[in-house]
């Protein structure tokens, strides 16, 4: 993947990306490479602006494909909500 960093800690690993900035295709892509390497989990940024882009319309479906792809290649996700003000 063009964007994003591995950290490990202890017998931790996780793959970091801006899924923002991916299309679908490439982070399935990498998705399936970093299974294939023996990677076993993804942090995913969730952008609550992108998810409420007005107020309580609520549309988490750019995100929920990455989480349905991750689920696809056995990955676990960890999420975390990014707000700016």
């Amino acid at each position: 993947m063009a964007l994003g960093c591995m950290g490990v800690a202890g017998s931790d690993v996780w793959w970091h990306f801006l899924t923002c900035l991916l299309s679908l295709q490439a982070i399935r892509a990498g998705l399936k490479a970093l299974h294939g390497l023996g990677v076993w989990g993804v942090t995913v940024n969730v952008w609550w602006s992108q998810v409420e882009a007005s107020p309580r319309q609520y549309d988490w479906a750019q995100y929920q494909a990455v989480f349905d792809a991750a689920r696809e290649f056995g990955l676990r996700v960890k999420v975390c909500m990014q707000h700016l003000s």
